[in-house]
C-alpha cells in the first residue's frame, strides 16, 4: 500500500491511499474530520454517452460534469474506487 497526503487548492489536506489486490487497483481518498469534500476528476471517457461501461466503475454518487469530467462526493470522509484491471 502507498499512502500520501496532498494539499488541495483550498489548502485542505487530502490523504490518498493506493493498493493492488490481485487484479484490482484500489484508490481511497480521505478528507479531514467534519469536512465535506467533492472530488472533481477526469474520467477519460466521454460522459455524454448514456450507460457507458465506465459508469459501472464509478464510486457511488458520482455524477458527470461536462463532457469528460465527473464529481464524486465523499461519504463519511472517504471516497473509494476499485478497478478490476491493475
Amino acid at each position: 500500500m502507498f499512502c500520501e497526503t496532498i494539499a488541495t487548492r483550498s489548502g485542505m489536506p487530502l490523504t490518498v491511499e493506493t493498493s493492488v489486490r490481485g487484479e484490482q487497483l484500489e484508490v481511497s481518498f480521505r478528507s479531514p474530520d467534519n469536512k465535506r469534500c467533492l472530488l472533481h476528476w477526469e474520467s477519460g471517457i466521454s460522459t455524454g454517452t448514456s450507460g457507458n461501461a465506465a459508469e459501472a466503475l464509478w464510486p457511488p454518487g458520482t455524477q458527470p460534469v461536462g463532457q469528460s469530467a465527473v464529481q464524486t462526493p465523499f461519504p463519511n470522509r472517504t471516497a473509494k474506487w476499485v478497478s478490476s484491471s491493475a
